[in-house]
């Protein structure tokens, strides 16, 4: 990922950045609209850059006791779940909410739960996360 403020973090692009995207990386319009088309987000998951510094807070990760999922947190903003999968990585669940969320996390299997009512239920995206500091210890 480019590392100037003002670029796009897309790699070989040189383009000033003016969007975060959902994961609050820089891109430019160009890739905004590349994006938009590929994961078919609507120009809401899209927030125009103000002061070239990404929104500080991320909500919290709740750790799942399963053999497949390793943690999960929702993102009330845009009524995201992230799950993090113990081999494939993170994918981000769209148009979810919390409720949703609480039974996932409350539930005696969170595979079995996942498999039954999300995995096929909600549109979703393999994720690429650049976390915060200490945010991967939670």
């Amino acid at each position: 990922m480019n590392e100037n403020n003002n670029t796009c973090g897309i790699e070989s692009c040189d383009n000033e950045a003016e969007y975060f995207d959902e994961m609050d990386n820089r891109i430019c319009e160009e890739h905004m609209q590349q994006d938009m088309e590929e994961t078919g987000n609507d120009p809401s998951c899209y927030e125009k850059m103000e002061h070239g510094e990404p929104k500080e807070e991320t909500p919290p990760w709740t750790d799942l006791k399963s053999s497949n999922l390793k943690r999960a947190r929702y993102n009330p903003d845009d009524e995201t779940i992230d799950i993090e999968f113990h081999k494939s990585g993170i994918y981000r669940y769209y148009k979810t909410n919390q409720r949703l969320f609480l039974a996932l996390c409350g539930d005696g299997s969170p595979g079995k739960f996942f498999a039954k009512h999300i995995r096929n239920e909600y549109k979703n995206k393999k994720i690429n996360l650049k976390e915060k500091k200490g945010d991967d210890k939670k």
